[in-house]
């Protein structure tokens, strides 16, 4: 039995080159593409015909995109979050795909600010985000920040489900506590790197434990280990250098602000869900 996917799109050519990517992917998966368009409540007045829009919406898509059928194209007035979440729901999607850029004054170019978080939230499945101008939906490298929680375990579960031929790299960020600060408590310097020794090791045993509780392929997956603070600079730096096709975020234990500023911040495609 095919899943289904929901696309969005505000009729801008950004819209349209992300729905393609989506029938390309959905072709692979085994899943139906289902492209939705909101009109957004809070910017319009109630519209008086909301057929007569359908219909000039789906012949005006169809001219972009052929291949769409007409069961598959749905519009409703609605905020933007309630609207999708709506649709994800009615229509069981297992995954939500949207552009980031659209027209100059598309309601999607709102979407990386306060509806980034609303619709995450709402809605039970991940959200892929298209960043990048990459041609295809093909991920052969996925980089995932982990916090050794069961949620990022959970989440990882899900990212393997979902791109099962991706290979899956977790980075772990750990900090040595007052690292500049050790003189102060009369350590001397011997010590001090002592002391940062052990929490390496620590923090390598945390990870060696976490490793070998996955339940997935561990052929697809590895665990990178850094000591620094973990910022979205940083870790969009690492994304650049390992030369990863896509990050995984999810929203909850330590990542739920990390993960919407670093969506803001990169520009790589990024999958984002709450666990």
């Amino acid at each position: 039995m095919k899943k289904n996917i929901v696309v969005a799109t505000d009729f801008s050519q950004r819209s349209f080159d992300v729905i393609n990517k989506a029938f390309v992917f959905a072709k692979k998966s085994n899943s139906v593409v289902h492209v939705v368009h909101i009109i957004e409540k809070s910017f319009f007045e109630k519209v008086k015909d909301e057929n007569s829009v359908y219909e000039n919406s789906f012949t005006h898509i169809k001219e972009k995109i052929p291949t769409l059928l007409k069961e598959n194209f749905h519009c409703r007035q609605d905020s933007l979050s309630d609207g999708i979440e709506r649709y994800v729901k009615e229509l069981n999607a297992y995954m939500v795909i949207i552009g980031s850029n659209g027209d100059r004054n598309s309601i999607l170019r709102e979407f990386l600010g306060t509806n980034t978080k609303s619709i995450v939230r709402a809605i039970d499945v991940p959200c892929l985000i298209l960043k990048s101008n990459k041609k295809n939906l093909d991920f052969d490298s996925i980089l995932m920040p982990t916090d050794l929680s069961k949620a990022s375990k959970s989440y990882l579960d899900k990212i393997h489900s979902l791109f099962p031929h991706s290979k899956i790299e977790l980075l772990y960020s750990y900090v040595v506590p007052f690292e500049g600060k050790l003189s102060f408590y009369g350590m001397d310097k011997s010590e001090s790197i002592s002391f940062q020794e052990n929490m390496k090791d620590l923090a390598l045993d945390e990870v060696y434990k976490f490793y070998n509780s996955l339940e997935v392929d561990k052929n697809k997956v590895k665990v990178s280990v850094i000591k620094e603070g973990l910022s979205p600079e940083a870790f969009s730096l690492n994304a650049d250098n390992k030369n990863c096709d896509m990050i995984a975020l999810h929203t909850t234990g330590n990542f739920s602000f990390f993960a919407f500023d670093l969506l803001e911040h990169s520009h790589k495609d990024v999958i984002i869900s709450k666990i």
